[in-house]
């Protein structure tokens, strides 16, 4: 007859059952290492099999030199915005043969705090750009427009 309490007993008195520190350890690391590889493993290109880079551009501007449709702060003119523009199939061309596939867009100064650029950039390309914006903290209605740009 199995008895539980007298098998413990005797599993803890025999020394081949013992984990050392060591080996605990040493375990531990193989363990992480492991989940490391597969967590930070990157897509395979299937042309290819072999791992393609997933770049991300956490800080860009972009803006239009069209500013009939996007107007600039009456801060700024048109000479400060220098070069003309930096438009989204502009930096395209710059960041796709480089490998970077997601792109933090960052609010243009030019604009102040008329986001409808950044916001029109972002719904053209879904699932490229996420935004970062400036918000005029002095505004009554604040909350609301935060709601409103976090849609």
């Amino acid at each position: 007859m199995f008895n539980a309490k007298t098998q413990d007993t005797k599993l803890k008195n025999d020394p081949s059952t013992k984990l050392s520190r060591r080996t605990f350890v040493g375990g531990m690391i193989a363990t992480a290492a492991t989940a490391t590889q597969t967590c930070v493993a990157s897509p395979v290109d299937a042309r290819s099999a072999k791992p393609s880079p997933q770049w991300i551009d956490a800080h860009v501007h972009v803006w239009t030199a069209d500013t009939d449709k996007y107007p600039i702060s009456p801060h700024f003119s048109k000479s400060d915005m220098q070069p003309k523009s930096f438009t989204a199939e502009q930096l395209f061309s710059h960041c796709r043969p480089a490998g970077v596939e997601r792109i933090v867009l960052i609010q243009m100064s030019f604009y102040e705090y008329d986001h409808a650029y950044m916001l029109d950039v972002m719904r053209a390309n879904p699932g490229v750009f996420s935004g970062v914006a400036l918000i005029d903290h002095h505004r009554p209605d604040i909350v609301q427009q935060m709601k409103s740009l976090a849609k």
